[in-house]
């Protein structure tokens, strides 16, 4: 929470994927901030909070191709197939490379570069853990680690999804629910 010294700071909760809102919004925000004010994405400090059903969000394109995350939260990619990857993180073009960061603004990969913090919530990844486990037949703990293990860059797991959004509250930001 160090990290939120900036004048302009939300908090953005997402219990819910909702075909990444909690982006498109994080994303609108710091353009409104600009438009209006001039400010840059240095002028802001934007946290999104994926707890509940959108800590799959935090997992990188290994964890989807390995368990089923795409059919267990209905996500399905660019071509209506159930997404074996995290659309979420970064788009790709049609030879399978990242699109560049103003063709995919509310990507996950773009907002972190542009200075977006992005908390899970560790309980929701547990429990995300339990269902993977028992649809792979492998221990929810051993999931759980490799879970953990493999966040998208910059991904922070905090003890919960509350926690994370009191905290940023606490620290300034103003809240904005997502979904």
């Amino acid at each position: 929470m160090g990290r939120i010294t900036a004048k302009h700071k939300a908090v953005f909760d997402s219990p819910e994927i909702d075909e990444g809102t909690a982006l498109f919004r994080a994303h609108s925000y710091l353009g409104s901030l600009n438009s209006v004010f001039g400010a840059t994405d240095s002028d802001a400090n934007v946290v999104v909070v994926l707890r509940h059903a959108a800590i799959p969000l935090l997992l990188n394109d290994a964890m989807w191709a390995k368990y089923p995350i795409g059919a267990y939260t209905k996500t399905r990619d660019s071509n209506k197939k159930v997404a074996v990857r995290n659309i979420y993180y970064q788009e790709l073009d049609a030879r399978g490379q990242s699109k560049s960061a103003d063709q995919q603004p509310n990507s996950i990969q773009t907002l972190t570069e542009r200075g977006v913090v992005f908390l899970g919530c560790n309980l929701a990844m547990g429990g995300l853990a339990f269902e993977m486990g028992k649809k792979m037949k492998q221990p929810d703990k051993a999931v759980y680690e490799e879970m953990k293990a493999n966040l998208v860059p910059g991904g922070i797991l905090m003890p919960s999804g509350f926690f994370a959004t009191l905290m940023a509250q606490e620290a300034g930001c103003a809240l904005m629910p997502s979904t």
